[in-house]
């Protein structure tokens, strides 16, 4: 999987007060991801065939000013968005809703 091909198509927030305790415990058992104080920005992205993938950063405050930047109808905001390289280790095919 290229990051750079990837094409973003929603952002959300694993961390308070986007998700309360027990939320975000189901969200780290689905998604395999240990918990942490400060949670996850996650990216639902798709790449050029159609193939569904999930990254995950430990920097919830650069998807929060992502995410600040986007409307319900905006699907194409994200269209030129470059993700640095660094920020998104953590990735899994599919998006969690589909696991």
């Amino acid at each position: 999987m290229d990051k750079n091909l990837l094409r973003v198509r929603s952002v959300s927030i694993a961390a308070e007060p986007e998700l309360d305790g027990i939320e975000y415990a189901q969200f780290c058992e689905v998604t395999g991801l240990p918990e942490t104080e400060g949670g996850y920005g996650v990216l639902r992205c798709e790449d050029p065939n159609g193939d569904h993938w999930t990254l995950f950063t430990d920097d919830v405050d650069y998807v929060r000013v992502l995410k600040s930047t986007t409307t319900e109808d905006s699907s194409s905001t994200f269209e030129d968005v470059e993700l640095p390289r660094d920020k998104f280790e953590r990735h899994a095919r599919g998006w969690p809703e589909e696991w």
